[in-house]
């Protein structure tokens, strides 16, 4: 229980003497405090906004244009915890104890991720992949591909072992660099390590596990020659400049929880990292609405889109557009 507490997974240590009256507290917070609010819990917008204010200049982080409802969501559990009643007494709580804000950040981000998830998705990928980039066309001897949101690393190593397979099936020796972001930092150092649990073979065949592998007593481990197509590398969508010149932009299941602001931004932001063809992965509940002028679609059900051929934008429509995201290696 000492390494949960540590990671910010235990709520409350406590003897078991007292465990049935705390937990009967939270669940009456959680009734009194959170269930009858559809929007809002108790304090209106005000409060929210000066609580992310909180968050932004403890952590860095701006959460302004995520989804209104998420982040109630988020902040209704941390005041249910803690049993305040209302947004002002949780602000005034995230002043006098800073660890709280760290753990209402880690609350905020959405970490849900796992190997080849939605397998149909990839196998679309791969055959676009195929056409586009290993086919009888123009040969390239590099591959660009960012991962963002990657979590602790799961759908970019998924992404790497699909673009193994397709230079192993090809006999195209060519190199493959796999930027793996994400805004959470502990979750990128987890992902540096490619060590992941047992539980993973759920999410793949046998063939791909024994393929791309090494199994050990607690779990497996990613082998070398895949690790070493990847660079993980904390980055934040709102505020540091993208990666540029790619071939291949992996954003699942992020753009859901973002305001319609944000949506617009990154879109526009992508169309202008990928190079003229290259495609765009989003998740199965996302979509390019009113980039078609940008994006040309492959597979409309699981959303892989193409880059439109498109002239450089101007260096005055994106001055501070360049490829200085933090890197670090695992």
């Amino acid at each position: 229980w000492q390494l949960w507490e540590w990671m910010g997974l235990v709520d409350y240590v406590l003897p078991s003497s007292d465990m049935p009256e705390a937990i009967s507290n939270y669940f009456q917070a959680l009734r009194d405090n959170v269930l009858p609010s559809k929007g809002e819990p108790v304090g209106g917008t005000d409060d929210t906004q000066s609580i992310l204010s909180i968050v932004r200049r403890e952590t860095g982080h701006d959460f302004s244009l995520y989804k209104k409802s998420t982040i109630n969501r988020r902040i209704e559990r941390r005041m249910t915890v803690h049993q305040l009643d209302n947004k002002k007494h949780y602000a005034s709580y995230l002043l006098e104890n800073p660890q709280e804000v760290h753990l209402l950040f880690h609350e905020m981000i959405i970490d849900v991720t796992s190997f080849f998830r939605n397998p149909a998705a990839f196998d679309s990928l791969k055959d676009a992949l195929r056409q586009a980039y290993f086919g009888s066309g123009p040969k390239r001897d590099e591959l660009r591909v960012w991962v963002t949101a990657c979590s602790t690393g799961e759908e970019a190593y998924s992404i790497a072992i699909v673009l193994k397979e397709l230079i192993d099936e090809s006999g195209q020796n060519k190199r493959v660099h796999v930027f793996g972001s994400d805004i959470n930092e502990e979750a990128i150092q987890t992902a540096r390590l490619g060590d992941f649990p047992l539980t993973i073979a759920d999410d793949m065949d046998a063939v791909r596990l024994e393929s791309h592998f090494t199994r050990h007593e607690n779990g497996f481990k990613i082998k070398k020659e895949v690790r070493e197509m990847i660079i993980f590398a904390p980055h934040d969508h709102i505020r540091d400049p993208p990666f540029l010149h790619l071939d291949l932009l992996s954003c699942r299941n992020l753009l859901i929880y973002f305001e319609p602001l944000l949506q617009r931004r990154l879109l526009d932001t992508f169309s202008v990292a990928l190079n003229s063809n290259g495609i765009l992965f989003l998740g199965e509940s996302e979509t390019i609405q009113g980039y078609d002028d940008l994006f040309t679609a492959i597979d409309p059900k699981w959303k892989i889109y193409r880059r439109r051929p498109y002239s450089a934008p101007s260096s005055d429509r994106y001055p501070s557009f360049q490829l200085r995201p933090r890197i670090g290696h695992g």
